[in-house]
């Protein structure tokens, strides 16, 4: 979830976010959101000040979690205490909209009934601490205004995006799975063929995911996409295949002579596009943005592994499930 890894080394992204990193207290902005009253009382600011000085001290792994926090109570707390007419709070306040309009709309949203404390943070840090700093977070927040809070922004999408991403992936894959297996167990009226279609093109896309996990390889924007999206460009070589193969032997053919006119006639075609597709994707390892790069090689491999899968295993499964 580092967004500087998402782009090359020398782009001006990396460069701009490095200086906002380094000089201006880091580019993760997010902020707590908590509700508020319809009138603002100086027993409810007291729990905004005292929950923004718990997330000042806020520390992850012994590391302060945010460079910086503003409150609706911040500009309050500059100003001397002169009690010119009403209550001092009444004062603060009237003499903080006079000078300063735009602040209070920008915290306190009456009509909605929610207040904010915006934070600060680095945003080039692994994600699981970033996530113990939500977690932590919010559990400052939920202390002093109750089960309401939300933390929201650029910087908690992030935290969460490959996570999100990888679950939803999942279930996309796995949907995708059955639903192709029905439709090539329907359309070849056997559920036999329909569960045989799909084990050359699962195989090397299951062999890519886990080379990664072994390798290390992180998990980006690009690589949670890899399953589906493979699964559904290898899944065409499949349908010819079996289209060729059963069109020959229910014209009388023998095992032997489809597999052979399949290999001879939609073989070459399966060849020739399959690499005119890893062609096409071969150009996104150009991109600045890495996550382009990495869908790219990755779902060519994933292509050509499917293309060895239906031209090699799939005729040895034909010849395990169609009789002589």
């Amino acid at each position: 979830t580092d967004f500087s890894k998402n782009f090359r080394r020398e782009s001006a992204v990396v460069q701009g976010l490095d200086f906002f990193e380094n000089s201006l207290g880091g580019a993760g902005s997010w902020e707590l959101s908590f509700p508020a009253p319809d009138d603002l009382s100086p027993e409810y600011l007291e729990n905004v000040r005292k929950a923004a000085s718990e997330l000042r001290e806020l520390k992850i792994d012994g590391e302060p979690a945010v460079t910086k926090v503003i409150a609706y109570t911040d500009p309050m707390d500059l100003m001397p205490s002169v009690k010119l007419w009403g209550n001092d709070f009444d004062y603060k306040r009237s003499l903080l909209n006079e000078f300063q309009p735009e602040f209070e709309p920008s915290m306190y949203n009456q009509s909605a009934g929610r207040m904010r404390i915006i934070l600060r943070s680095i945003e080039r840090q692994p994600a699981q601490r970033k996530l113990d700093m939500i977690k932590g977070a919010l559990e400052i927040g939920k202390k002093y205004f109750g089960p309401e809070v939300s933390a929201t922004g650029m910087f908690v999408l992030l935290a969460y995006l490959i996570e999100s991403l990888l679950a939803d992936q999942l279930t996309s894959f796995l949907l995708a799975a059955v639903g192709i297996i029905l439709i090539m167990g329907i359309s070849f009226r056997s559920w036999k063929v329909g569960i045989l279609s799909m084990i050359p093109n699962i195989f090397p896309i299951v062999l890519l995911i886990g080379t990664q996990g072994w390798l290390g390889m992180p998990i980006n924007i690009g690589t949670a996409m890899i399953a589906s999206v493979s699964l559904g460009l290898t899944i065409d070589s499949s349908i010819h295949y079996l289209a060729r193969f059963f069109e020959t032997y229910r014209a009388g053919g023998s095992r032997s002579e489809a597999l052979e006119s399949s290999h001879s006639t939609v073989g070459l075609a399966m060849v020739l596009a399959n690499v005119a597709l890893v062609c096409g994707f071969s150009v996104l390892t150009l991109s600045h943005f890495l996550p382009l790069v990495f869908f790219g090689v990755l779902v060519s491999i994933a292509m050509l592994g499917g293309l060895l899968g239906n031209l090699i295993l799939l005729p040895l499964l034909l010849r395990w499930v169609v009789k002589p």
